[in-house]
């Protein structure tokens, strides 16, 4: 569709900082223009999108019918952002005070790599305790202290600060395939042993979070996680490629390429370095690996990004509520998706639909006793 190529000349414009292809705009009518601020709700980059809008002259701008509704939302992310960063700040300082040491995951540290960190819509906040005992002692803490709480799953609890929504993790992240969580596990005990976390400032507030090669590693695998199971948007995307650009001189390209091969993720990374190389006029040194041959993957990957929008969500007749409808619906959704990308990570994908299966008789079986 013609309004997906203008998306993305302006999202590329955005997170590259340069104007906006104004040619592209002229004399385009109102309705286009509507389908195409409408597309970046969908994938959650209203912020980003007013950016480079702003870039354009006056006569190649939306009508302000279109333009005024889309500057709203981006000062509603950015009013998101200060409640969000002010939530971390407030309970950095209780979980200091109750001896409970994290990481921040993801999120607010991710937003810190764009070119203004309040234009990434935030999301929630993710938060791995990482020492022993935390983990529980702060799920003590958030029942004492009344905190509506979600249902609790296998690797994190969730419960409300403030209509913030925290996940208080036992492990940074869960892979479909066993062999990989043990792996992951070994090298994120020997970041904590050796105290090897970054730290950076929210809102003055110093907090750690993964050190940039591995983190880099991360945020890519939880791209891929969601890929995988309903579904991933361009705003994941954009959180993985600003990551790279911002801390390039700080990850080491064999390390990650080593990293990369280890848990079974190169090819699918290539096959999303291809898609930005070619959409988002990603430069290809931007990479820390070698990117290998284009195939029809990573037009399989876009057309799966479009139709589905942020985490899945938009894709047309799919049941994304939390009862047992909606999990019977994402679990066919993974088992048909698992048919079509399995050979960009076999050793992750061909798994899914029987891991998928024994996790939810596992937490059931949890939650009832």
């Amino acid at each position: 569709m013609m309004f997906h190529s203008l998306f993305f000349d302006l999202l590329s414009a955005a997170i590259w900082q340069r104007p906006a292809t104004s040619d592209l705009y002229r004399n385009l009518d109102a309705e286009t223009w509507k389908l195409i601020l409408d597309y970046a709700g969908k994938q959650r980059v209203n912020a980003l999108i007013a950016d480079a809008v702003l870039t354009l002259p006056q006569e190649c701008r939306p009508p302000k019918t279109v333009l005024l509704p889309l500057l709203l939302t981006a000062e509603k992310i950015e009013r998101a952002n200060r409640a969000m960063n002010e939530a971390i700040k407030n309970i950095a300082e209780i979980y200091h005070n109750e001896d409970f040491s994290f990481v921040l995951l993801k999120g607010q540290g991710n937003a810190l790599n764009y070119p203004d960190p309040r234009h990434r819509t935030s999301g929630d906040i993710d938060l791995f305790l990482y020492r022993e005992g935390d983990y529980e002692r702060a799920k003590a803490w958030i029942l004492r202290n009344g905190y509506p709480c979600e249902e609790e799953n296998m690797y994190h609890i969730a419960y409300h600060w403030k209509n913030i929504l925290v996940e208080n993790h036992r492990c940074v992240i869960y892979f479909s395939n066993e062999k990989y969580n043990k792996r992951f596990a070994k090298h994120v005990a020997q970041i904590i042993d050796n105290r090897l976390f970054d730290r950076v400032l929210i809102d003055n507030t110093p907090v750690l979070i993964l050190p940039p090669t591995f983190n880099a590693l991360y945020v890519f695998a939880h791209l891929f996680h969601h890929f995988m199971h309903t579904g991933t948007g361009i705003r994941q995307v954009c959180d993985w490629l600003l990551l790279l650009q911002k801390k390039g001189a700080e990850i080491r390209r064999e390390e990650f390429t080593r990293l990369a091969q280890e848990f079974g993720l190169l090819k699918a990374m290539q096959v999303l370095a291809h898609l930005c190389v070619k959409h988002l006029d990603t430069p290809r040194e931007l990479f820390p690996f070698d990117m290998g041959q284009d195939d029809r993957y990573s037009q399989l990957m876009l057309h799966d990004i479009l139709a589905g929008g942020n985490f899945g969500f938009y894709r047309p007749n799919t049941d994304m509520s939390s009862g047992w409808k909606g999990k019977w619906n994402r679990y066919k959704s993974s088992i048909s998706r698992a048919r079509v990308f399995a050979p960009i990570a076999p050793s992750h994908i061909a798994v899914l639909p029987m891991t998928k299966l024994w996790v939810r008789i596992k937490l059931t079986w949890k939650n009832r006793k």
